[in-house]
């Protein structure tokens, strides 16, 4: 099934500018169904959109490999954090310079951070982490900025192995338009490397 949210009255006549939790039964039961979900965002300011994943439950702990604060000519990163508890989160985004940010996020409701809060100068280029003691929480992150343009899935856990397949590099047909790049943010989440 597909939702436009500009087709959805309750949503269109307004500016919105929040978090969804879907659920889904059998039909004629009142048992659970399995389900899956992307959302495709149009971007304002020009011909590019950001997609990401439905996540199926939250923690009490999210990596984001990527926090930027105006790095690498403009780009700047975004984080919609979602309570998925039933109880007010007391979150709290620690960069990986040091900085922190808190939050109090209602139950079912998102707050947004930029990578430039909590004091980040121009230029800062690392990685977050976010808490929610007691509480449930997902993250999507963006990078945006300097004709760039993605989102990405904040992850629960680390592993010592990963798979990324989408890896595509090309220094002469990039700027054609013909080829892509890709950037790879690691964030150590264990010991010491």
């Amino acid at each position: 099934k597909y939702f436009d949210m500009g087709q959805i009255s309750q949503i269109a006549a307004s500016s919105f500018n929040g978090s969804a939790v879907i659920t889904a039964v059998e039909s004629g039961t009142s048992n659970p169904a399995n389900i899956v979900a992307s959302a495709l965002e149009l971007s304002t300011n020009g011909v590019a959109a950001s997609s990401f994943e439905g996540v199926d439950s939250g923690s009490s702990t999210v990596y984001m490999p990527s926090a930027l604060c105006n790095a690498f000519g403009g780009q700047n990163t975004a984080y919609a954090i979602q309570n998925t508890g039933t109880t007010t989160s007391n979150a709290t985004v620690t960069f990986s310079n040091g900085n922190t940010v808190p939050l109090s996020i209602a139950p079912g409701a998102k707050q947004s951070v930029q990578g430039c809060a909590g004091g980040n100068p121009a230029g800062f280029s690392g990685s977050a982490t976010i808490t929610s003691p007691g509480g449930e929480i997902v993250v999507i992150g963006k990078v945006f900025g300097a004709g760039l343009s993605t989102a990405f899935v904040g992850a629960s856990a680390g592993s010592d192995t990963l798979a990324l397949p989408y890896v595509r590099w090309s220094e002469s047909q990039y700027t054609s338009g013909t080829r892509q790049r890709a950037f790879v943010a690691i964030q150590n989440v264990g010991g010491a490397l």
